[in-house]
């Protein structure tokens, strides 16, 4: 073979390699510049019925954005469930927690879904960039063995629910839950209905056996001290293959009457246009109306004798107002003894709680709307100031309230207002410091 026939085959060779390493560099090229990138992204595991979560992230691409859609599709039918679609982007970036308000993950029923994302560049095919298996598990069903972690059986012996009760009726927990995964810690404790969050009445403590006996929890849970409501009596038990439900049943405690005999109260007064409200700090020195014989004048009449000795003035600011509801309303001894004193039972401030035994905080306004009040329950403004700046007023029901406001000493101040009650609670959703309180006795 002659050399410059050698030279030719070796001359096409490099020829081939170049044609193909150049399509390769293309391919490369193409591929690059058609990346997208998702970033600080979050995705939902198991997922609890009726529970809400928000989507974040950012979508990164080297082309402009056409459309993205965002949503969730049901492993089962393979449609979407929860869907958005956003068009004509025309740039580089796109956030995508801009999906949402329009993602509503608590609508969701019991079941498989995929969280899904898919991109379209501008003149390319879509692309699926996200495509994320989750459960939604129903733990408002009654079955005891609803499990977050699978594969984790659940055995439950002489456990009862509390069931319907009027309020301060005493409930001792008792029964053995079982798993056939060691249980690392347990969490036993009553959830508010309305916040699907913990009261105070919550038992947590570490543990290394199979079983847990619920009476152990005994002296944590004090469903006696519980206001009316709707609650769920709930156990999580940690396993080493994950956190498992072990139960969680809904009971409901009946109210005692007193609330309302509190609101009643409240409208008489509503309905007296002798009664009005009065400026800080003359009706707060001046106190309660009907408790006026801890008046100096009062006491010095009294001891000399005299006939009809002058009382207090019939003037109430929001404080004492929704304090003697249920000091002369709803004859609470514990408020009553407080009103007659000249102590305020009820601040624009936490002192609710930490000095009287007979209020709960059921949760701040931002979590409840006027589906979960009760009549008779406190809806406290409250700021950080020392001088108890805010406002009380009194859900008497069907979106009313009653309440003591505005300055002067004109009549009506002290009135029942029509559809506000939602309004309220909305209009203090900014603070975490605005809630609202229910009595329990």
């Amino acid at each position: 073979m002659s050399i410059s026939r050698v030279n030719k085959r070796m001359l096409a060779v490099l020829v081939m390699l170049t044609m193909i390493f150049s399509l390769a560099i293309t391919d490369v090229h193409a591929a690059s510049k058609n990346k997208i990138t998702l970033t600080k992204y979050n995705v939902p595991a198991n997922h609890i019925m009726g529970r809400s979560f928000s989507i974040k992230g950012k979508i990164k691409a080297r082309q402009k954005i056409s459309t993205v859609t965002i949503g969730v599709v049901s492993a089962k039918t393979g449609k979407w469930k929860l869907k958005y679609k956003k068009t004509g982007i025309n740039r580089k970036s796109y956030k995508i927690k801009k999906a949402d308000p329009h993602i509503k993950f608590g609508k969701l029923k019991a079941g498989t879904y995929y969280y899904r994302i898919k991109v379209k560049l501008k003149g390319k095919k879509t692309k699926t960039i996200l495509n994320r298996k989750f459960e939604v598990i129903d733990n408002r069903a009654e079955s005891v063995s609803l499990s977050v972690a699978e594969g984790v059986g659940v055995n439950l012996s002489g456990v009862r629910a509390p069931g319907t009760y009027m309020v301060g009726k005493e409930f001792t927990p008792s029964g053995i839950v079982s798993c056939d995964s060691t249980i690392k810690k347990v969490e036993v404790g009553i959830v508010l209905e309305a916040t699907n969050k913990w009261t105070q009445y919550k038992y947590t403590a570490g543990t290394n056996a199979t079983d847990f006996d619920l009476s152990r929890t005994a002296s944590a849970l004090k469903f006696d001290e519980l206001p009316a409501g709707v609650y769920r009596y709930r156990m999580y038990a940690h396993t080493e293959k994950g956190i498992v439900i072990a139960f969680n049943k809904e009971f409901t405690v009946k109210s005692s009457g007193k609330p309302q005999q509190a609101v009643n109260w409240a409208i008489n007064i509503a309905n007296d246009d002798s009664f009005t409200y009065g400026e800080k700090p003359i009706a707060n020195q001046q106190g309660c109306y009907f408790c006026g014989n801890n008046d100096k004048k009062v006491a010095a009449a009294k001891k000399k004798k005299m006939a009809n000795p002058e009382r207090y003035e019939k003037t109430y600011v929001c404080l004492t107002f929704a304090g003697a509801a249920y000091a002369h309303g709803a004859s609470d001894p514990e408020i009553l003894k407080a009103c007659q004193k000249r102590y305020m039972t009820m601040y624009e401030t936490n002192d609710n709680f930490k000095k009287f035994s007979c209020w709960m905080k059921i949760g701040s306004c931002k979590e409840l709307t006027v589906a979960d009040l009760l009549p008779g329950d406190i809806i406290v403004k409250w700021s950080d100031h020392n001088d108890n700046s805010g406002h009380i007023c009194i859900y008497i029901g069907g979106n009313d309230i009653v309440e003591s406001s505005g300055g002067g000493w004109g009549a009506n101040s002290i009135a029942v207002k029509k559809d506000v009650a939602a309004k309220r609670l909305t209009s203090l959703s900014s603070s975490s410091k605005n809630y609202v309180m229910r009595y329990r006795h």
